[in-house]
C-alpha cells in the first residue's frame, strides 16, 4: 500500500505541475494576445493622429511587460513613446519657425520699402544660419518664400550699388 500511495502522489504531483505549466502558459498567452492587442490600438492611434491614446496603449503595454518580465515590450514601448516624442517636437518647431519666418518676412518688407535693404538682408542671414541644421528648414514653404524673395532683392540691391559707381 505504501508504494501505492508513492505512486499515487507522484503522479498527482506530475498532474499539479502540469496544471501548473498548463496555467502558466495559458496566462502568457493571453498576456501576448493583450499585448498584440495594445500593440494594434498604439499604432492605429498614431495613425489616426491621436497621439495621447498612442501613448496610453504604449504604457499599458510596459505596465504588462513590466508585470512579466518582458524587457524587450518594456524597451520596444519606451521607443515607441520616443518617436511619437520626436515628431510632437518636430512639429511644434516647424510650427515655430514658420511663425517667426512670417514676422521677418513683414519686417522685411518694412526695411526694404525704408532703404534698409542691407539690415533686412542680414536680419534674413540670422535667420537662416540659426536653423540650417535641422533637416526640414528648408521644406517649410514660409521660409523658402523668404529666402527666395531675400536673393531677388539682394541681387538687386547690389546691382544697383555697383550701377551708382
Amino acid at each position: 500500500m505504501k508504494k501505492k500511495d508513492k505512486k499515487s502522489k507522484k503522479k498527482s504531483k506530475e498532474v499539479e505541475q502540469r496544471s501548473e505549466s498548463f496555467h502558466i502558459k495559458d496566462s502568457k498567452i493571453k498576456l501576448l494576445s493583450k499585448v498584440d492587442e495594445l500593440k494594434f490600438n498604439a499604432q492605429k492611434s498614431l495613425m489616426e493622429g491621436n497621439l495621447d491614446d498612442a501613448i496610453y496603449n504604449a504604457e499599458q503595454i510596459i505596465r504588462l511587460a513590466i508585470l512579466a518580465d518582458m524587457p524587450s515590450y518594456i524597451k520596444e514601448q519606451e521607443e515607441f513613446i520616443n518617436s511619437i516624442a520626436k515628431d510632437v517636437q518636430k512639429d511644434y518647431l516647424i510650427s515655430e519657425i514658420d511663425k517667426t519666418s512670417k514676422t521677418l518676412n513683414e519686417m522685411y518688407d518694412k526695411l526694404v520699402a525704408s532703404n534698409q535693404t542691407s539690415q533686412a538682408h542680414e536680419i534674413v542671414k540670422s535667420f537662416k544660419n540659426r536653423y540650417q541644421d535641422m533637416g526640414f528648414f528648408d521644406s517649410i514653404q514660409s521660409v523658402k518664400d523668404l529666402i527666395m524673395k531675400d536673393k531677388k532683392t539682394w541681387i538687386e540691391h547690389v546691382t544697383s550699388l555697383d550701377d551708382e559707381r
